[in-house]
């Protein structure tokens, strides 16, 4: 991934440039400050197959760059061609243990517990002048633990006496695996517009949505 690639240059250290705070660092898509409003983190993730070239600043840099005080990461996005080319991909994977009394719900025969799907198409809309680019991934991926739906939110229990025969409890779930899932989509659509042989206007369409529940062993039911 893009911030894999990131992560390996000297001086960076869990998203953390020569020792400042996360939000201290700049991140640009194609010259576009891209930092997400809350935490100032990176708000885009984008696919390693359509980055051009990968622009990483963790020393002293140009006053061209505002509101960056440890460092810059800059992605530059690919152009379409005048030739199309595409590409398309699934892989499918599994985990697989012989300890299904700690990891439960985990069965060898279930081939596609985590999915992956990726597809691109560039070329020309015409010839020299307009061309285009779109990637597509989504991930679905169930990872390897499972809590229990054993209780419902409005379930009651009492523990509280003394007497273990006026203790109390219900459970009204379906007693199905929950796993700690995520599920991913990104998509990023180019248009570039060749003016002359030094200028060109390009239209970048990015689009990205996570949903995830982590596990937490204290509400595995």
């Amino acid at each position: 991934t893009i911030s894999g690639v990131v992560a390996l240059q000297p001086g960076v250290v869990a998203g953390r440039f020569r020792g400042g705070r996360a939000d201290e660092v700049l991140y640009l898509l194609d010259g576009i400050p891209v930092n997400e409003g809350f935490s100032s983190g990176n708000a885009i993730n984008v696919e390693k197959e359509v980055v051009r070239d990968l622009e990483v600043i963790s020393g002293t840099f140009n006053a061209e760059y505002g509101q960056a005080m440890s460092g810059v990461v800059n992605v530059v996005t690919k152009d379409g061609g005048n030739s199309f080319s595409g590409s398309v991909s699934r892989s499918m994977s599994n985990y697989y243990t012989s300890h299904n009394d700690i990891f439960i719900g985990l069965k060898n025969s279930e081939i596609n517990r985590n999915q992956d799907y990726k597809f691109q198409l560039s070329g020309p809309v015409i010839p020299d002048e307009l061309t285009f680019l779109f990637n597509v991934r989504y991930q679905d991926n169930k990872n390897h633990l499972n809590g229990i739906h054993r209780f419902d939110v409005n379930n009651y229990s009492d523990f509280s006496s003394s007497d273990s025969s006026r203790w109390y409890t219900e459970h009204t779930g379906g007693n199905e695996y929950v796993p700690n899932f995520s599920k991913n989509l990104s998509l990023l659509g180019k248009l570039t517009f060749k003016l002359s042989e030094g200028i060109k206007v390009s239209l970048l369409y990015d689009y990205g949505k996570n949903d995830y529940k982590d596990y937490n062993h204290i509400y595995k039911y």
